[in-house]
């Protein structure tokens, strides 16, 4: 769930600092491939609404925009809030509801 922010800790681990634009590119796009990549009605369009809003967001940002400012910070919740969303649709799908995460091997080929 974390692999679609490699590109933010990657900027932050080069320059050690977070530029807003980045930050709401890549929040816009982690919450519109959640949203699509979940069964929950509800995350989907929370997850595309709130991924339409911060491409808004993004494309007003100035270019030159210091490191997490309010854009920033927007960026930072949104990203936590589906997060959050994500890991209770998941821990119900596998936990609860006992769905394989991978099935690497088919059944007939267990030893």
């Amino acid at each position: 769930m974390l692999v679609p922010l490699f590109p933010v800790l990657l900027e932050f681990i080069g320059g050690q600092t977070v530029s807003d634009r980045t930050m709401t590119l890549a929040a816009s796009m982690y919450t519109i491939a959640i949203g699509v990549s979940s069964r929950s009605r509800l995350l989907f369009g929370v997850a595309l609404a709130l991924g339409l809003m911060l491409a808004l967001v993004f494309g007003l940002t100035e270019p030159n925009a210091g490191s997490l400012t309010r854009n920033g910070i927007l960026a930072s919740v949104a990203i936590g809030l589906v997060f959050v969303l994500h890991s209770c649709e998941r821990y119900n799908r596998h936990v609860v509801d006992r769905a394989n995460f991978w099935l690497f091997v088919r059944e007939e080929e267990e030893i």
